[in-house]
């Protein structure tokens, strides 16, 4: 059988899911910003490292989420250069199991810090870091997006 090139693709999906457990949905946008050395901008978190980015609120666009969580967390506006995917990533947090869907986009820093960012952040190589990448889908998108930009 063909597959036409305008079916839809699977959506890739990481984590463990456990059938018995009832999974509260979340919508999140993260980004991938890489600097001129392809390192990933990272937050170190409580439970590792993640990329800039987190929970969509209501009525607010995965953009609009990106670009307020960019400063919340880093203290940097961000310019958003292009969409890189999304992915879905089976979660057990402090209110128990979730599933993420995680939306993806490459962009970059606009400037220096114009705030107090509330965590920690730095650059880091994929190849160093992924061991420590709280969620999996984070190092498929830094991935996915270095495959895309080969010098």
């Amino acid at each position: 059988m063909h597959r036409s090139s305008s079916a839809p693709r699977r959506v890739p999906m990481f984590g463990v899911a456990d059938r018995r457990a009832r999974y509260t949905e979340r919508e999140a946008a993260y980004a991938v910003i890489l600097d001129a050395d392809r390192r990933a901008a990272v937050v170190h978190g409580r439970t590792g490292l993640f990329l800039p980015g987190g929970g969509i609120e209501v009525d607010e666009s995965p953009e609009e989420a990106l670009l307020r969580e960019s400063l919340e967390e880093c203290g940097r506006p961000l310019e958003i250069i292009a969409a890189i995917g999304r992915a879905i990533q089976y979660c057990h947090g402090e209110k128990g199991p979730f599933r993420a869907q995680h939306r993806f986009f490459e962009a970059r820093f606009q400037g220096p810090a114009t705030q107090q960012g509330e965590y920690q952040s730095s650059w880091v190589h994929i190849d160093e870091a992924y061991r420590w990448f709280r969620y999996e889908s984070h190092v498929w998108a830094v991935r996915k997006l270095l495959a895309r930009s080969k010098p």
